[in-house]
């Protein structure tokens, strides 16, 4: 039995420019006609969205070897320029080689050690802004959030911040970000060669970025240090196994980190602003759990775990705005979904924005209460997956739910969110779930309430 075909709204395109320019949307319209698993045309290829977590635990887990990432190829190729063969465009052999290599850095004792860091880095955005801000001056909480973010994925890396550095990626990656967004969605897959307006301006764009992160990486390796950053972790994991990391892959693994380490923690950091400006209820329920606990001083990693709430409200909005909404697979043999089969070569896109509000296993799923986690998640298992499932889990997710909260703790203390009324709020996933406008909103320092 075939999934459930949507119309093609083109002969020869498909249902391309439908899905790429507004996939949440495209999949949420179907699913309410043709169920939690539908077909659908990216050109002449077949595609699947799936939205059930029974069917993207066969994908991701269960049956995983019938699937795997496509992000090798040619109509990636924004990507793989972008990333090279980090972790997140890696695959096959390859890619376990280099998650065998990193997956030890990202023990407990290096994430408290990481923890000071990211103290740091949040204290010189309040200092920044006590300077800054103005009485009831907006702001774009998404750019303060990415600031934030890069500034502690620097120092995680680097342990310093190198500020204009910074200052520069955090410029040139949303373009870079884009392109390789539009790589994956275009129908047309030119060359990268071509001498385009766009190509060349994203060459150029990662040939600074590159020079910046290369520059870094050498006079590390001239000056050595004894700091305990990623860096140099890398580098040791480089030095101690003749199959490890040449300097090409310790660039893709540095780009890795600093692009998606920041972007996805910035974003999810946003939306959560943006429901606890909705919500002022929870918002109340969180500063008093945090004033409670720290009694006025800066949070710490040994804190973490007595915040319950805080972590609790940065839970519940990755269920409603998980920041990598959707994923793909590439079917590697004809296999069957619940009852639907699947051909070699055709492509499958499990939704987890769809299955953290599937009402079979949500009450309530469109409303944020995080009282939700209160206890242990009994759910499927693959009911909420806002850091992936399976094999290709993310590597960072403790260090993001780390920094989350002490970002949220922090900065709660010092300032209340309000938000900027009649702005578009517009959700928008380039990569990423991110507002396509970006969030305008008013802080108030809390001593002034």
């Amino acid at each position: 039995m075939k999934a459930p075909t949507v119309p093609r709204d083109h002969f020869l395109r498909g249902n391309t420019l439908a899905f790429s320019r507004e996939p949440l949307n495209f999949i949420t319209e179907n699913q309410a006609k043709y169920g939690d698993i539908f077909a659908f045309k990216l050109g002449f290829q077949t595609a699947h969205a799936v939205c059930h977590p029974n069917m993207i635990e066969q994908i991701l887990i269960k049956d995983k070897q019938s699937f795997d990432k496509i992000y090798v190829g040619r109509k990636n190729y924004g990507v793989q320029l972008t990333l090279g063969q980090g972790l997140i465009p890696n695959v096959g052999e390859s890619w376990q080689r280099q998650r065998n290599l990193i997956q030890p850095i990202f023990q407990r004792s290096r994430l408290t050690g990481w923890s000071v860091m990211m103290t740091a880095a949040i204290e010189r955005l309040l200092k920044r802004w006590k300077t800054e801000l103005k009485p009831s001056m907006p702001i774009d909480i998404n750019r303060e959030m990415k600031h934030l973010t890069l500034d502690i994925m620097f120092n995680t890396v680097f342990s310093h911040s190198f500020a204009d550095a910074a200052d520069k990626i955090r410029d040139l990656q949303p373009i870079a970000q884009r392109y390789a967004y539009e790589s994956m969605g275009s129908l047309i897959s030119l060359s990268p060669s071509w001498p385009t307006r766009r190509n060349r301006q994203f060459k150029q764009i990662m040939q600074t970025i590159d020079n910046i992160l290369y520059e870094l990486i050498d006079n590390r390796k001239k000056n050595p240090t004894s700091d305990k950053d990623l860096l140099n972790l890398l580098l040791q994991a480089l030095d101690e196994k003749p199959e490890g990391m040449n300097k090409q892959l310790l660039r893709d693994e540095i780009v890795t980190f600093l692009f998606a380490g920041h972007i996805t923690t910035a974003e999810a950091l946003t939306w959560t602003w943006y429901l606890l400006a909705q919500f002022p209820e929870i918002d109340r329920k969180m500063r008093a759990e945090i004033a409670t606990i720290l009694k006025g001083r800066s949070p710490t990693f040994a804190d973490l775990p007595h915040l319950s709430y805080t972590r609790q409200v940065f839970e519940e909005a990755l269920r409603l705005y998980p920041t990598t909404p959707v994923i793909s697979r590439k079917v590697m043999k004809d296999t069957r979904i619940n009852g639907y089969d699947l051909a070699a070569g055709s492509l499958v896109f499990p939704s987890i924005y769809h299955v953290h509000r599937h009402p079979e296993f949500w009450d309530q799923p469109e409303q944020f209460m995080p009282e939700r986690f209160e206890v242990q998640n009994k759910q499927h298992r693959c009911a909420y997956i806002p850091f992936g499932a399976g094999s290709y889990t993310c590597i960072g997710r403790q260090f993001a739910l780390i920094e989350a909260q002490l970002i949220l703790a922090r900065l709660a203390q010092k300032y209340a969110f309000h938000l900027v009324p009649d702005q578009n709020l517009e959700p928008e996933f380039v990569m990423a779930l991110r507002p396509r406008h970006g969030l305008k909103m008013i802080l108030e320092p809390v001593s002034s309430l």
